[in-house]
């Protein structure tokens, strides 16, 4: 588990902004994020990250800016957490190899019956990333709830990738909830590749 929290169990980080560039960033965890790997039980509340390059990443599986095999700008993974008006503007992705079963998300990269909250994410996939499933708020999301979250101007840009939606990649679950999100018609997918959607690339 490795971020700026690297765990976080029934605690609350609030008000928090993060900015500047991670290059050459090998994880060898399942959980990676710019500001927490592992989310357990917690709070993420108005966390904002901005202007974040990572590049030459290479993962074996969760990314995330906020939560990441499960990587995440925000967080890796995100179980039974809340991520509350985090917000993540302006970050990229490039140059980066991730093995089967990889999850990015511009908020979260794997969220397991957790909720993610009135978000935000502006993200960039460059040329040169080869990953799994990718999406611009939530990665995979299993039996976890997104309610008014917001995917703004997001491409992928020839990049080799499978599962990809503007707000999820992969969704599954029964108690799986999607709600009273929106993509902004700046978005763009990838013209070619498996399971790809505007929202969600599978359900």
């Amino acid at each position: 588990n490795q971020g700026f929290f690297g765990y976080i169990y029934g605690g609350t980080v609030k008000n928090l902004p993060i900015a500047g560039a991670i290059t050459n960033h090998q994880s060898t965890g399942n959980n990676s994020g710019i500001l927490c790997g592992y989310l357990n039980s917690g709070t993420i509340r108005n966390c904002f990250i901005t202007q974040v390059v990572g590049s030459n990443f290479h993962s074996p599986s969760r990314i995330s800016a906020i939560t990441g095999r499960n990587l995440g700008f925000i967080c890796g993974t995100n179980h039974y957490g809340r991520i509350v008006r985090c917000q993540t503007d302006m970050t990229q992705i490039e140059n980066a190899t991730y093995t089967h079963g990889s999850c990015f998300g511009g908020i979260c990269g794997y969220n397991d019956f957790g909720t993610i909250d009135s978000c935000r994410s502006h993200l960039a996939v460059n040329p040169g990333v080869t990953i799994d499933t990718v999406r611009g708020i939530v990665g995979y999301n299993h039996n976890g709830i997104l309610v008014a979250d917001t995917s703004y101007n997001n491409s992928y840009n020839k990049s080799i990738m499978s599962y990809v939606g503007c707000i999820v990649g992969y969704s599954n679950g029964t108690q799986s909830e999607i709600r009273s999100c929106y993509v902004d018609e700046q978005s763009r997918i990838p013209s070619h590749g498996n399971y790809i959607g505007g929202v969600v690339g599978k359900m």
